[in-house]
């Protein structure tokens, strides 16, 4: 895969992808040069796919969002932002955790804000919720550091949904004071037939 970087007028950043592209591995030369835009402040950024040979969409654990769906422009919108930036700053600035529930509310508010004209979509091959609450994930790299456990700096979302595994079943029984017939090995999952009054 090759990455190419231009700068046309406006402010206006194009990085052209060519040859092949494997999402789940091969991305670095493409993570390098977009990261590298967005450190420089760079608002407008086009990804220009014109010139690839293969496109893997086998991309395990990769997430790709897109401004409006196949065959359509996406709008500038009238203000600051476009409406799909418009509303992706919205959402990310709520206090929720799920990429996939964000993006669903951003894709309600384009729709609104343009009547219907622009429906962003995804290409998702995620495995597992990904959680982007700034302040959980700053918590987890400090807890990271502190323990001196670098290797578990991007595990924040397996633990999570991990822990939910664990403790939801067990937290609903006790809220709802019943008896839960089930018991927890070691490394899990919850195992039906032994009973334990929560």
């Amino acid at each position: 895969m090759a990455v190419e970087t231009r700068q046309l007028d406006g402010g206006v950043s194009v990085v052209t992808i060519s040859g092949r592209l494997a999402l789940g591995g091969e991305t670095e030369k493409l993570d390098a040069a977009v990261s590298k835009l967005i450190e420089q402040h760079q608002k407008k950024v086009v990804l220009d796919i014109t010139a690839l040979d293969y496109a893997d969409s086998s991309g395990i654990g990769t997430l790709v969002s897109f401004s409006t769906q196949p065959g359509n422009v996406a709008l500038d919108g009238d203000g600051r932002n476009s409406p799909f930036a418009g509303a992706v700053v919205k959402q990310l600035s709520l206090q929720d955790a799920d990429i996939g529930d964000m993006l669903i509310r951003v894709r309600n508010d384009v729709i609104a804000a343009t009547r219907g004209r622009q429906v962003p979509w995804e290409h998702s091959a995620l495995t597992a919720k990904f959680y982007s609450e700034p302040v959980h994930v700053r918590q987890w790299a400090a807890f990271v550091r502190r323990i001196g456990e670098p290797a578990l700096a991007n595990e924040f979302s397996r633990v999570v949904a991990d822990l939910t595994e664990f403790l939801m079943p067990a937290a609903k029984a006790a809220a709802t004071s019943i008896g839960y017939p089930v018991s927890w090995e070691p490394l899990g999952p919850w195992q039906h037939g032994r009973s334990s009054k929560i």
